[in-house]
């Protein structure tokens, strides 16, 4: 019993001294939500042998098409592989059962149809097909996507065809799981995706090592490559870790889950995002949504127009919501184009951090509280607000709280407007609460 009292004890310091020591910092933050030890990988089915596609007739030259060999891989197979040196020019693949895993030797790269004009369309819908989709019929479960070490297995979706069009047509995803449980992706590389990278709803997601790149020759932000989000997440027991993205829209955008389900327990951690609009960022749309307890820590977010923080995604008025219990901790921000941190529950953005006339009457509804920034770091500020808070008058965010949140070197002061918290010392220049 002693024994068992003592081992019993050891565990619960380990997992305090863990969580301080693992964000490298001075200040203690609540421990991040318990993904890391209940995480479950998909397993490889029992007695599975791998499938090559080339076995089904695939020829991988990037000038044959080769949809229907894949799909039919696909189809039989429970591993589906993608053998080293091959191209393999594809139009939407359908991942059409549970227990399916796709396998990308080294510099084996799947790439999209290059016919624009040609893109299938969703069923029952004016959108496009993404790369790899799954209906929402049926849940699809322990479904794995893995590539190797040095990202050499990659997905090319020739998005540069697509991006001079920006929204005056419609432009399919790589990845577009809406309703998946227990899903792994890795050491993979996604690159020029005409729109979203990976759009991901479900439950028990993990996103380990992986690469997005759109247009990485440029650093223009949204113009030069829109709606690239990298890894845009929904749903419940979400994990990220070392995951990378050089891209034109946001990195980690967290939604609600599939049919607005709430999204909670989601943890995103050593991170870094290059040239896009945000980092880690929390994303209430229209509908009642709800996202909680979520912590986004050790990240690193350079040329973006905003490091971290919280945005709608529709017209103001039309917004209802909930988030709250959600970290921003141990966030490094280098030359920002609009703010180091924000909350805008107006736009999307924070070039605009203003209240709009009849914002009382007109919304948005949008509840906001317990937030917290915490060993935030703005380097190169000088063009940009230190934070946009731009609060509703209807209804304020509460318990906004700073702790050692530091500009090196001059920016512009916070932006504040109806927004109640408080703050440590250890920051500067004074935040708004």
């Amino acid at each position: 019993p002693m024994l068992t009292k003592t081992s019993s004890l050891l565990i619960v310091l380990c997992s305090l001294l863990a969580a301080v020591y693992s964000h490298g910092l001075h200040h203690f933050v609540a421990p991040a939500p318990s993904l890391v030890a209940g995480r479950v990988l998909p397993a490889l089915p029992t007695g599975a042998a791998a499938c090559n596609v080339m076995a089904y007739g695939a020829v991988g030259d990037n000038k044959t098409e080769d949809t229907a060999a894949v799909q039919r891989a696909v189809n039989n197979c429970s591993v589906v592989v993608f053998p080293s040196g091959y191209r393999f020019l594809l139009r939407p693949v359908q991942l059409t059962h549970s227990g399916l895993t796709l396998q990308f030797e080294s510099n084996a790269t799947v790439v999209a149809w290059g016919d624009i004009d040609t893109w299938p369309t969703a069923p029952g819908s004016k959108g496009l097909l993404s790369l790899f989709w799954a209906g929402t019929e049926a849940l699809l479960a322990n479904i794995h996507i893995t590539g190797v070490a040095d990202h050499s297995g990659s997905v090319d979706g020739q998005g540069w065809r697509w991006w001079p069009y920006g929204k005056t047509r419609p432009r399919p995803k790589l990845v577009s799981l809406p309703r998946v449980q227990n899903l792994t992706i890795e050491h993979m590389l996604f690159k020029d995706s005409p729109s979203f990278h990976l759009l991901l709803r479900g439950d028990r997601i993990t996103l380990l090592s992986n690469r997005v790149e759109a247009n990485l020759q440029s650093c223009g932000g949204y113009n030069s490559a829109p709606n690239t989000d990298a890894y845009n997440v929904g749903g419940t027991n979400i994990y990220l870790n070392g995951n990378f993205n050089h891209n034109g829209d946001d990195g980690i955008p967290l939604n609600v889950g599939y049919e607005d389900t709430p999204t909670q327990n989601v943890l995103a951690e050593n991170h870094t995002c290059r040239c896009g609009t945000n980092c880690g960022v929390i994303i209430i749309g229209e509908g009642n949504h709800t996202i909680r307890d979520v912590l986004f820590r050790n990240m690193t977010a350079y040329s973006l127009n905003q490091g971290a923080g919280m945005k709608i995604s529709e017209a103001y008025e039309t917004v209802r919501g909930v988030a709250h219990n959600v970290t921003w901790d141990g966030i490094r921000v280098q030359s920002p184009r609009n703010a180091m941190i924000y909350i805008n529950v107006f736009y999307e953005d924070a070039n605009q951090c203003t209240v709009p006339q009849n914002a009382t009457a007109r919304g948005p509804w949008l509840s906001a509280f317990n937030l917290t920034f915490a060993n935030i770091l703005g380097e190169n500020i000088d063009k940009a607000v230190a934070g946009c808070f731009n609060c509703s008058p209807r209804t304020p965010c509460e318990n906004v709280v700073f702790d050692n949140v530091r500009v090196v070197g001059s920016s512009r002061p916070y932006m504040c407007h109806n927004m109640v918290g408080s703050s440590s010392s250890g920051c500067s220049p004074v935040p708004c609460a």
